[in-house]
């Protein structure tokens, strides 16, 4: 805990219940998922694990919890979580629509996450022991945004596929020209999900670099700055994924909506760049 003006306790990180986490992944992974009848059953199984977690006892809680993470893992082919880093550098360099620059994005979020984490398992024992309630809830937090912006490069490289499969679709009458058409424009859409969400993913992981840097271990608190500077690519490389996207949506709503979400990224891009100067003026104090 840090002292605030007039000596009482300040903590540098808002309180997070159980629930409000699982309310929380459960709300990122349903709006990464854009096929109506999977949204429903996936909205449908996520009502019941946030019941039983406002009702069970704390052994079940916690299982639940941990099953709920396992939700947002993608199935199917290897997971770009499950890749290699040079097999997915490989495809990455492929001429194919996916993975491209909103995967990316996601994993540079994930990479920030991951040294975040890093670094605060290195601030624990006897020396770090009136920060140890915050360093925990920072190695949940960190933790499961890193999981969430894997599955969002999952759901952006799903997308991409998606959209190139609508463009696909055949147009010899005018029947197939007006489906082909609505299938496009929903899979812009849906591309353009992805990215807005890890906007909001890097934002939370600047809040926690912000935290961490003032308690961290001074031994590696140059990591805290590489993890706020990997949030930062994250925001920035999705933002310009959602703009050219923006482009080709016609529907008003989604459009102003990824306005907005794009719009927060330079609030993030600023807050990260702040945490990196305070890391290099201890650095060099």
């Amino acid at each position: 805990m840090t002292q605030g003006a007039h000596g009482s306790a300040v903590n540098p990180l808002p309180e997070r219940t159980d629930l409000a986490r699982v309310v929380r992944v459960r709300n990122i992974c349903c709006t990464t998922v854009h096929y109506r009848p999977a949204r429903q059953a996936l909205a449908a199984g996520w009502a019941l694990i946030v019941e039983v977690m406002r009702t069970g006892s704390e052994p079940a809680r916690g299982r639940i919890f941990a099953r709920a993470l396992t939700l947002i893992r993608p199935g199917g082919r290897v997971p770009i979580g499950d890749e290699k880093i040079s097999d997915f550098l490989d495809r990455l360099a492929e001429r194919v629509p996916a993975p491209g620059g909103g995967a990316a994005a996601a994993l540079h979020a994930a990479q920030g996450a991951a040294l975040l984490g890093m670094v605060a398992r290195y601030t624990t024992g006897e020396k770090y022991a009136e920060h140890q309630v915050t360093i925990g809830r920072i190695i949940t937090e960190v933790d499961e945004l890193r999981g969430i912006a894997l599955r969002l490069a999952e759901a952006d490289a799903d997308a991409f596929a998606a959209m190139a499969g609508a463009y696909r679709l055949p147009k010899s009458t005018e029947g197939e020209k007006a489906s082909r058409s609505a299938a496009i424009a929903q899979a812009l859409i849906n591309a353009a999900w992805p990215p807005t969400q890890v906007i909001s993913v890097a934002g939370m992981v600047v809040d926690l670099a912000k935290a961490l840097a003032a308690i961290g271990n001074r031994n590696v608190i140059s990591d805290v700055a590489a993890g706020a500077e990997a949030a930062r690519a994250a925001a920035a490389t999705a933002r310009v994924n959602v703009e050219i996207n923006l482009a080709s949506i016609t529907d008003e709503q989604a459009s102003l909506e990824m306005i907005a979400a794009a719009g927060k990224a330079d609030a993030i891009i600023a807050r990260a760049e702040q945490i990196t100067a305070a890391v290099r003026e201890q650095i060099r104090a």
